[in-house]
């Protein structure tokens, strides 16, 4: 019979079946998870920190755990504190720091100029707004960026704004100044960056990008071996021991979960607050075409003329209408058209003259003048 050989990195998947209703979650051990890369480096070092104090607090044979990996995950977070405490001690950071936040305020007052210009009575400034509007739109957000990202943005807005049919726009606005401020920060950003790179060099510390993932990785090695201890039931594993680690990890885990989701609270309002850019005016419709103009006429009856009204109209006795039976009505008849007088006295009868009520003429409305 052949035998099957496996590969050396192999993984062997053991089946036990669970009779029907027997309960196992008393085996297992849960230690919540997060996305430890969703954190900054503050919250990234202080979690680890904690992580590792609880877990070396304990005798560490107990938890299945060894010595090695304990020192491992330990050297990590020492590199990664020593990056933090590097980076918030040196001092070219914290120029660095006030540098952005000035060109991030003047990218935000040359936009908002722009934009509300656009609007104005003016219509010198409405028409340099609406040139500059063109150029600007394209780099509309790059102060919320990573401050590496809005530098190379920053120069290539400062090449289009610094071009020759610009300079008139700028200062129908009153913005040549505010360029030149631009320019001045910006300039000054990338020699506070240079300078860190430079004393960040002489240290010959790595990356924080290069430390964390390592961190991370002893971290899952770590919650692994503690629920795999948990599940072999070896007599050196105290089972309670680890438990009372997972709790106090989960418990932790949800502390900085909530610090988390503070921060972000406050950074949405910070940004919240930011003086709202008015919306752009809209583009009046294009006119139509001289040769289809779109006119239309009120849809009005024509005025009636006199005695229209009655034209088609049947008398009210039946039948059609005598000559001059239909004279105006009066209080003994009507004046007709061969001889009624004006009134019962002077009128004739009601066949001949005007007729009055009897005489069955129809009613004839004259419009009001």
């Amino acid at each position: 019979m052949e035998q099957l050989t496996l590969p050396s990195e192999a993984f062997i998947i053991i089946y036990v079946p669970i009779k029907k209703g027997e309960k196992r979650m008393d085996e297992l051990v849960e230690i919540q998870k997060m996305r430890l890369t969703r954190l900054d480096n503050a919250l990234h070092v202080l979690y680890h920190s904690d992580a590792y104090d609880i877990v070396h607090a304990v005798d560490i044979t107990k938890l299945g755990l060894t010595l090695a990996l304990l020192n491992e995950w330990n050297g990590n977070l020492l590199t990664e504190k020593d990056l933090n405490l590097e980076a918030q001690a040196n001092h070219n950071t914290k120029l660095l720091n006030e540098k952005n936040e000035e060109r991030n305020k003047l990218i935000t007052f040359i936009f908002n100029v722009v934009r509300t210009y656009q609007r104005s009575p003016d219509a010198d400034e409405a028409k340099a707004a609406t040139q500059l509007d063109i150029i600007t739109r394209r780099y509309r957000g790059i102060q919320y960026g990573s401050k590496s990202h809005e530098t190379v943005h920053i120069d290539g807005l400062l090449i289009d704004l610094k071009k020759a049919e610009m300079t008139p726009l700028l200062a129908t606005l009153r913005l040549t100044s505010a360029v030149s401020l631009l320019e001045t920060a910006n300039a000054e950003f990338n020699k506070f960056r240079k300078a860190r790179t430079a004393s960040r060099a002489k240290k010959d510390l790595p990356k924080i990008v290069e430390v964390r993932p390592k961190t991370d990785a002893v971290y899952e090695r770590v919650i692994f071996m503690l629920q795999a201890a948990y599940l072999s039931g070896s007599a050196t594993v105290d089972k309670e021991l680890i438990r009372t680690v997972a709790k106090q990890l989960n418990q932790r885990m949800d502390e900085i979960n909530d610090t988390f989701s503070q921060i972000l609270a406050r950074r949405k309002s910070d940004k919240s607050k930011d003086p709202k850019t008015p919306k752009e005016p809209k583009k009046p419709r294009k006119p139509k075409d001289k040769d289809d103009p779109d006119i239309r006429l009120p849809e009005t009856e024509e005025p009636k003329k006199p005695g229209d009204s009655g034209k088609d109209k049947k008398p009210e006795g039946g039948g059609t209408p005598k000559p001059g039976g239909g004279g105006k009505k009066s209080e003994g008849g009507g004046s007709g058209t061969e001889g009624g007088g004006k009134n019962s006295k002077e009128g004739g009868s009601g066949s001949e003259g005007g007729g009055g009520a009897s005489g069955g003429g129809p009613e004839i409305h004259l419009p009001e003048n």
